[in-house]
């Protein structure tokens, strides 16, 4: 569960609003796979792969974690990562995210399920960045395209070299 808020009602009351943490992103650490929350929050560890989907992440350099609480890693990367998550969970796109690549902050990636790599730029603007990557890649898709470079970095074109 995520604090979300707290409302006093006087005397005596006291609300506390929270949230559900979703399955929103997977990543290796040492040999153990962990399923996070957009915020980098662990919500369970495994030995192998979870029955859950959701886009798998590389590059974030996790120090340390402990499930119920939010990874150890560079503020960039995990700002990268919540970036992505939550545009690719906002806008229904994860059927089509297989990796999120946050090795590089300014120049985040996605490989897509069919194998297209989408250059993202860096974490702003990042719900239309993901509504063009949709936009395009259903597209490509429908044509058969299942390999080349899509760059949505500017959030206001999808630009493909296959």
């Amino acid at each position: 569960m995520a604090f979300e808020s707290l409302e006093v009602d006087y005397p005596n009351t006291a609300i506390i609003n929270v949230r559900k943490r979703t399955h929103d992103a997977i990543t290796l650490q040492g040999s153990k796979i962990l399923v996070m929350d957009s915020d980098g929050y662990v919500i369970s560890v495994h030995d192998q792969v979870p029955a859950e989907s959701a886009p798998y992440v590389t590059h974030l350099k996790i120090s340390a974690y402990t499930i119920g609480r939010q990874i150890d890693a560079e503020p960039d990367r995990l700002a990268g990562m919540k970036a992505v998550t939550e545009a690719v969970k906002a806008l229904g796109a994860a059927p089509y995210v297989s990796e999120i690549n946050v090795d590089d902050p300014k120049h985040l990636q996605i490989i897509s399920r069919t194998g297209i790599y989408v250059q993202l730029g860096d974490h702003t603007n990042m719900e239309n960045k993901i509504n063009w990557m949709v936009g395009a890649l259903r597209d490509l898709e429908s044509r058969g395209q299942t390999s080349g470079v899509l760059d949505v970095a500017s959030g206001t074109k999808a630009d493909f070299a296959g």
